[in-house]
C-alpha cells in the first residue's frame, strides 16, 4: 500500500488547576513495571475534568521512559488539595495513601497545569447493576507541565474532532416541547500503520473508530448544524468536554396564594457532563479524500470491530490556529464533504 498522510482526528488541548492526584506503581503480569497519574483538573467555575495518562517504565531500548519520569515528577513535586500514591507493585490490592509533602490548603496553592498536546477524548464503557450499558468520556495523555511564571493560569479545555456523521443531528426537547439543543453521533477514526510484530508476523495497517455522543447547546448555530451534520458528511467539529454542576432554577417563582407563608425549596443541582459543540464545518473532498483515516474498507472494519466490542460487553463477554469556517469558534486542531466514500 502506498504511504499514506493520515490528519490528527482527535486533538485536545486544557489547563487548570490541579486540585487532586492519584499516582499508581503497578507491575504487569510478566513483571515490567509502570505508572498511572489520574489527575483532577479545574478548568472552569464549577468544572473540574479528570486527565490520566500512563507509561511502562522501560522502553524498547531498557531505558526509562521520560513519560514515567514526568509522572515521578508530578508524583514528587506537584501540589494539590489532595495528593495520594499507591504502590502495587508487590501488594495488588494496596491501598492510596496521603502524600503528605505535595498536599496544600488552598487552590492558591495549587499548582496550575497544562496538557497541550497528545490529549485525546476517549470512551469508558461498562454495563451497570441494571444492565445498562453506561458509556463516558475520558481524556488521556502522555504529557502535562506546570505554568511557568510567564504563562497564563486561566483555566480553559477546548478540541477538535474530525470523522463521519453516523446519522443526521436530532433536535432536542424538554418536557414542553422546547427546541434546547442538538445532538450529534460522529464517528471518529484513528489509522494505526501497519508493522512486523516480535514473532516476524506482518500485522496489516487499520482504523480504529470510536463513537461520540456530541451536544449542541448554542441555539444561534442550530441551522447551520442542521445542515451541515447529516449522515455520511465528513465535519470537523470544535468542542468542549464538560462536567460541571449546575442549578435547575425555575422559570418562574410561586406567586403566594390563600393565607400565610408560602414554603419554597432551593433550585436543584446536577451533574451535567457531556461533550459540547462549540463551532463546526464539514470538509471538502480533497481536504479527506486521500486521508489513510478515511479509507473506506478501513473504516468500515474499524466501524464493525467497535460495534462487537460493545456488543460483547452488553453480553457480558466483554471487559470493561486555522482559517474561520462554518460557525462558531474554530480550536485549532487537527483535520482536514461526503464524496465517493458512500459511508
Amino acid at each position: 500500500m502506498a504511504e499514506q498522510n493520515a490528519m490528527v482526528c482527535n486533538e485536545l488541548r486544557c489547563g487548570g488547576i490541579l486540585v487532586s492526584k492519584l499516582i499508581t506503581l503497578g507491575k504487569t503480569s510478566a513483571g515490567k513495571e509502570f505508572a498511572t497519574a489520574r489527575l483532577t483538573l479545574e478548568v472552569g467555575e464549577n468544572q473540574r475534568i479528570e486527565v490520566e495518562t500512563f507509561s511502562m517504565r522501560n522502553t524498547s531500548s531498557g531505558a526509562e521512559s521520560k513519560i514515567y519520569q514526568n509522572l515521578m515528577t508530578i508524583h514528587q513535586e506537584y501540589k494539590s488539595l489532595d495528593s495520594q500514591f499507591v504502590d502495587r507493585r508487590g501488594k495488588k490490592d494496596a491501598q492510596p495513601v496521603k502524600h503528605e509533602a505535595t498536599t496544600v490548603a488552598s487552590k492558591e496553592e495549587c499548582d496550575f497545569v497544562y496538557a497541550n498536546k497528545g490529549i485525546k477524548l476517549t470512551n469508558n464503557r461498562y454495563v451497570n447493576a441494571n444492565g445498562e450499558l453506561v458509556t463516558s468520556f475520558r481524556l488521556s495523555t502522555n504529557f502535562v507541565n506546570r505554568a511557568k511564571e510567564s504563562q497564563s493560569r486561566e483555566p480553559f479545555i477546548e478540541g477538535v474532532l474530525v470523522g463521519v456523521c453516523e446519522k443526521d443531528a436530532e433536535r432536542m426537547l424538554n418536557n414542553e416541547g422546547d427546541v434546547v439543543g442538538l445532538k450529534l453521533s460522529l464517528l471518529v477514526p484513528e489509522f494505526r500503520k501497519g508493522y512486523t510484530n516480535a514473532f516476524g508476523e506482518e500485522v496489516a495497517d487499520s482504523v480504529v473508530v470510536e463513537r461520540f455522543e456530541l451536544v449542541l447547546r448554542e441555539l444561534d448555530g442550530l441551522d447551520y448544524c442542521e445542515e451541515i451534520f447529516l449522515q455520511n458528511k465528513v465535519c470537523s467539529v470544535s468542542i468542549e468536554p464538560t462536567n460541571k454542576v449546575e442549578q435547575d432554577v425555575p422559570k418562574e417563582q410561586p406567586k403566594q396564594r390563600g393565607f400565610g407563608k408560602m414554603i419554597t425549596f432551593e433550585p436543584t443541582t446536577k451533574i451535567v457532563r457531556e461533550i459540547r459543540i462549540v463551532g463546526g464545518f464539514d470538509l471538502e473532498d480533497d481536504e479527506y479524500e486521500n486521508d489513510a483515516n478515511f479509507n473506506f474498507d478501513l473504516f468500515q472494519e474499524g466501524v464493525k470491530a467497535l460495534d462487537e466490542k460493545i456488543e460483547e460487553l452488553k453480553s457480558g463477554q466483554g471487559k470493561q490556529v486555522e482559517v474561520s469556517r462554518g460557525f462558531g469558534r474554530n480550536n485549532n486542531g487537527g483535520g482536514s464533504k461526503n464524496t465517493g466514500l458512500p459511508f
